[in-house]
């Protein structure tokens, strides 16, 4: 997968631009008390956890208004109009050709979080299509499929789709998994 240097460098910038974007999240309303016959055993607090994945703030109609991390017990993110600036930066980058073909625009949308929190908290140094293009490959990878026709020999191979059959009697082997 490749990236022309001046679309690199677009998306570099508006990558840069979007952590300048991150904000701690506002408080949470405090919700109403549950009352419960059941005994608690135990609480959980954040010393509890091992780690926190980056989430989405989801509306009631399934609309996602932003995302959000952790780090050092406060919550971080971006939000609402911001937030709209991400999406489209993952739809303009899975505007690539060659990043279409093999990545969905939901893993690029993933990689763009993963890489907001991890350079927020300065576990990596990054730019953001470098990230993008060495995390995706990683997740791209062939698969043989075996498709057993009886008696079937071809002198050269073909396409079926995104499956393409090998000189082996039978054997398909499937064109890259969609990160």
């Amino acid at each position: 997968m490749q990236i022309h240097e001046d679309a690199k460098s677009s998306f570099d910038n508006k990558g840069n631009d979007l952590l300048t974007k991150v904000e701690e999240a506002p408080p949470e309303q405090p919700r109403s008390t549950f009352s419960s016959d059941v005994h608690i055993k135990h609480h959980f607090t954040d010393k509890d956890m091992i780690s926190i994945h980056p989430g989405t703030l989801v509306d009631g109609f399934g609309e996602e208004h932003g995302f959000f991390f952790f780090h050092e017990g406060k919550k971080y993110g971006i939000f609402d109009d911001k937030y709209k600036e991400l999406l489209k930066l993952a739809e303009s980058i899975t505007r690539i050709p060659t990043i279409r073909q093999r990545i969905s625009q939901k893993t690029i949308k993933d990689l763009i979080y993963e890489w907001i929190n991890k350079k927020s908290n300065r576990l990596i140094t990054d730019e953001l299509t470098e990230y993008i293009l060495r995390e995706a490959s990683n997740k791209v990878a062939f698969q043989e499929v075996w498709l057993p026709i009886r008696f079937l020999q071809i002198e050269v191979p073909f396409t079926v789709g995104r499956v393409m059959t090998t000189r082996r009697a039978g054997g398909l082997r499937k064109a890259p998994k969609r990160g």
